[in-house]
């Protein structure tokens, strides 16, 4: 969860046209730290074949990656209007 506050903290401060380097650091690294343990948790929970640990896990999974994504759309959308012509 608090990779995903620093995303809307970040596109936040987009928005605002305030520097986002101080959030986006940490939140790729948290993202990147989660997904890799939400990976292993998945992993186990399928050789041990916990369906329903499995089943939410992957829920939560496509839930961040979807507003991962959606994150990101927002951002390059920011940035190319920030471009100049």
């Amino acid at each position: 969860l608090s990779g995903l506050a620093l995303l809307v903290i970040t596109v936040w401060l987009a928005r605002n046209k305030i520097p986002v380097i101080f959030t986006a650091i940490p939140m790729v690294l948290m993202i990147g730290v989660t997904a890799w343990a939400m990976t292993i948790n998945l992993s186990m929970f399928y050789t041990q074949q916990n369906w329903l640990l499995f089943t939410i896990g992957v829920m939560i999974a496509v839930l961040q990656t979807w507003m991962i994504l959606e994150g990101l759309v927002v951002l390059m959308n920011l940035w190319k209007r920030q471009q100049p012509a």
